[in-house]
């Protein structure tokens, strides 16, 4: 599911010991990513939310601010599709 990976790269990130395990771990994510972006799944704005920032951050590998965009962005996904649908908010 979309909320694991999302969390899954938030850890990878965390336990990171180099910038170039936190680019293989963004590249590993975007391949999730366009896994979950094809049917049968059928996410909405969180598959491009979190698309759009790992694309950003896999151009720019080198930004503080990026990396910080990308993890605040999987982080905010897996917490929206974590809770369940009747408690979701757009």
């Amino acid at each position: 599911m979309l909320s694991d990976v999302c969390c899954e790269f938030c850890w990878a990130v965390r336990d990171s010991r180099s910038r170039a395990s936190i680019v293989a771990a963004a590249v590993e994510f975007d391949q999730a990513i366009d896994h979950y972006s094809h049917a049968p799944f059928d996410y909405g704005d969180e598959i491009k939310i979190v698309s759009d920032a790992v694309r950003a951050f896999l151009a720019e590998s080198e930004s503080d601010e990026k990396l910080q965009g990308l993890v605040l962005a999987a982080d905010t996904v897996r917490e929206f599709l974590d809770r369940p649908p009747d408690s979701r908010t757009n």
